[in-house]
């Protein structure tokens, strides 16, 4: 069990790395002299719920220590239980909404949250 737990805590890290790394951006001259420092990126992180699952709680504090050791910032939402599919369709819209730099999804219904990405 904790081995399968830090390979899929692995997995999440290197994922998490190569998104942020694609989501940075290089400094670019400015003519002024004072560059505006970049903001950090969000990454908008949905599931089902972390209350009872020590799997789905494992998983996401992994992903947002490493999101936080890149310098960028983690919203984690849950839709709550495992059938509240229409909020987590709902969250999905908010967070695309919001622009966040990047998604990590663990669906309850696959096909039901395609249409919010």
């Amino acid at each position: 069990m904790k081995a399968s737990l830090r390979i899929a805590g692995g997995i999440v890290a290197a994922g998490l790395a190569l998104s942020l790394a694609a989501c940075s951006t290089a400094a670019t001259p400015s003519t002024s002299g004072s560059a505006a420092p970049a903001a950090a990126p969000v990454i908008g992180i949905s599931l089902k719920t972390i209350t009872n699952d020590p799997f789905q709680a494992a998983w996401v504090a992994a992903a947002q220590a490493k999101i936080e050791a890149l310098g960028g910032k983690a919203e984690v939402l849950t839709a709550g239980s495992q059938t509240a599919v229409a909020n987590q369709v709902s969250q999905i819209n908010d967070l695309v909404a919001k622009q966040v730099s990047g998604l990590i999804v663990n669906p309850i219904d696959g096909a039901a949250v395609v249409p919010a990405l």
